[in-house]
């Protein structure tokens, strides 16, 4: 049930966006290096405006393992990281 509600979510917000204007690219895939080698790929739910990482989260409360992945992705890209 809750992977439909994702879906839901994340259509909702991107139609929101769209209407605001916003430049949006929904699972966005970004690459990851460590040392500038290619390590692997990671999806991110949208990328806004080439600077803003949205990721969303369909859970009761926002647990500890939630923000280390927030903090984590944060440092491995120069841009903003949001957890919805």
């Amino acid at each position: 049930m809750i992977k439909q509600e994702y879906r839901v979510y994340q259509g909702c917000l991107a139609i929101e966006m769209i209407q605001q204007g916003l430049e949006c690219s929904r699972e966005h895939e970004m690459e990851l290096s460590y040392k500038d080698e290619h390590v692997g790929i990671r999806k991110v739910d949208f990328f806004v405006e080439g600077k803003v990482m949205v990721e969303l989260k369909a859970v009761v409360q926002i647990e500890d393992v939630h923000l280390a992945q927030a903090i984590l992705f944060r440092g491995l890209w120069s841009c903003y990281w949001i957890t919805i």
